[in-house]
């Protein structure tokens, strides 16, 4: 069993696999140690009920080990929705799991468990500008908090489509999405991503008379 809390659950259609998020640290695979001088605190992890396997989908926050107060360094994986056949999961985090995610603000990815979480290709950033991978831009918070700051996020369960070709996701901080030039749309909008096309549309948006 766990050695702490799992707090979300979300089970593929197929009913064979469940993702779930957790603070647990005795999931973690043997060869898997963490970082010097720091502890994760779980993460979110795909169960398969038909095998009993329990595989690592992205690490939970990070804290620093060496300072006795063990200040959060960032915000981890949250917030899991997985597609119906168990092999894309989404979440967000504000840790950087492709090169252009060099913001420190949350944003969300999807994995794809059939790759090793070091091949090419086995996270795919889902808050990006439309029309590439670029990432999205976002404004500063009126409340910073260092390795937790708002940008993009999840709901959980329910963030994926069945195929997991698109995620919606929404903003928490003034961002440039889906294409602004500048950082200039309010937070608080709904997107819809879609990975196969590389497009990210607004959902949130005001019918015109036509």
């Amino acid at each position: 069993q766990g050695d702490d809390t799992t707090d979300y659950a979300a089970i593929s259609a197929d009913g064979r696999y469940v993702a779930i998020q957790t603070r647990a640290r005795n999931f973690f695979a043997d060869e898997d140690a963490d970082p010097p001088g720091a502890f994760r605190a779980g993460g979110i992890f795909r169960f398969d009920l038909q095998t009993r396997t329990l595989r690592k989908v992205a690490d939970g926050s990070l804290f620093d080990e060496t300072d006795p107060s063990h200040p959060l360094l960032h915000l981890g994986a949250l917030k899991p929705s997985i597609s119906a056949d168990g092999r894309y999961v989404a979440f967000s985090t504000a840790q950087p799991l492709v090169p252009a995610d060099s913001n420190e603000n949350l944003d969300v990815y999807v994995r794809d468990m059939s790759l090793a979480p070091d091949a090419p290709g086995a996270f795919d950033l889902v808050s990006a500008r439309d029309g590439g991978d670029e990432p999205a831009h976002y404004g500063a918070p009126a409340f910073p908090l260092p390795g937790s700051e708002p940008g993009a996020d999840v709901s959980r369960g329910v963030a994926i489509s069945a195929d997991g070709g698109r995620v919606v996701f929404r903003t928490e901080a003034p961002s440039d999405l889906p294409a602004s030039g500048g950082v200039d749309v309010p937070a608080g909008q709904v997107f819809v991503r879609d990975r196969v096309a590389n497009t990210t549309t607004l959902v949130t948006a005001q019918r015109d008379s036509g």
